[in-house]
């Protein structure tokens, strides 16, 4: 993602902006915001939800993400509509497709290349429940792929909304830089809020992760 001063600063800011709104509602601004760091790593994305102009159409959504590693760094913003493909009981499938900005800067010693430029985005959501039972356990998988720098993302979790845990397994690509990362996330008392316990692996090999995120959706 983008140049961050400290990975922790970061952490702390978003930290304070979100605990600024009520407990259970971050703003109108924000639905969705994560931050993990590791050693020579680190992520941030925020999501926002438009409103749906009808109830039984996925809601549209605006995001910005950006990405750090040792030789380089990625920001884009972007919007996606999405489309429901099929709705089966509690499971549902998603298609979104949309537009986006971005950046990438080489970080590399002697490599000072630089691209901005407009980028077509994909996507595809599944999710449902997998018990019916007290807690429910249910599960999401996220596909997303872009134009700029063959970028794409993939996303596997199961979790436990009532009780706030859950474990993710995700995976990053683009042209010059690939990683794996694996979550376990923590409720921590406030509604939406979690931490996230981890490790990455990257060209850099693998180092444990630290990450907050809030989830209003």
């Amino acid at each position: 993602m983008t140049h961050f001063a400290h990975p922790y600063a970061i952490a702390a800011a978003l930290a304070t902006a979100l605990l600024a709104a009520p407990a259970a509602h971050a703003g109108p601004w924000l639905d969705f915001a994560q931050f993990e760091a590791s050693s020579s790593s680190s992520t941030l994305v925020l999501v926002h939800a438009l409103p749906a102009a009808d109830p039984d159409v996925p809601a549209p959504l605006l995001s910005a993400t950006a990405t750090r590693w040792t030789d380089g760094q990625a920001v884009a913003i972007g919007a996606v509509r999405r489309w429901t493909l099929t709705a089966q009981g509690s499971h549902a499938a998603r298609l979104g497709l949309g537009v986006g900005l971005d950046h990438y800067r080489s970080r590399a010693v002697g490599d000072d290349t630089r691209r901005t430029g407009a980028s077509l985005r994909a996507q595809a959501e599944v999710d449902g429940s997998l018990s019916s039972g007290t807690p429910e356990v249910r599960y999401y998988t996220l596909a997303q792929a872009s134009s700029f720098r063959e970028g794409w993302f993939l996303s596997g979790q199961v979790s436990m909304p009532g009780a706030g845990a859950g474990l993710e397994l995700s995976r990053y690509g683009d042209r010059g830089y690939h990683a794996t990362t694996a979550t376990l996330r923590l409720p921590l008392g406030a509604p939406g809020w979690s931490l996230r316990l981890g490790a990455v692996r990257d060209s850099d090999g693998r180092r444990v992760v630290l990450g907050l995120g809030w989830n209003g959706f």
